[in-house]
């Protein structure tokens, strides 16, 4: 969806290689699956949280297949910015961007 929308989409394997992604590249938003391997999409957004500077403020997009969990519970250090539940239609996916990222001419 955010190919044929003209992003850039880099995809990593686990919320370990999401982490060290971001902290050699600039991002301007990260969509965080909750359940990966290596570390879990919670475990990996408390990491961002933790950075130094200004990577910590990235926005971060839980996504879950969790029909039952509306929202992912989370700590101060774990403030996602945004949620979308799987599956979920371009519409939402483009609204939920919008939300989270800062408008830009």
């Amino acid at each position: 969806m955010l190919e044929k929308g003209n992003h850039q989409v880099v995809a990593v394997e686990g919320g370990q290689e999401a982490v060290d992604y971001l902290i050699s590249h600039d991002i301007d938003v990260v969509m965080m699956d909750l359940q990966m391997p290596t570390l879990d999409g919670v475990s990996a957004t408390q990491k961002i949280r933790n950075l130094p500077g200004d990577k910590k403020h990235v926005p971060v997009i839980a996504i879950t297949a969790n029909t039952i969990t509306r929202k992912p519970k989370g700590n101060s250090a774990t403030e996602f910015d945004g949620f979308l539940s799987k599956p979920f239609l371009n519409e939402q996916l483009v609204e939920e961007l919008k939300r989270v990222l800062p408008a830009r001419p």
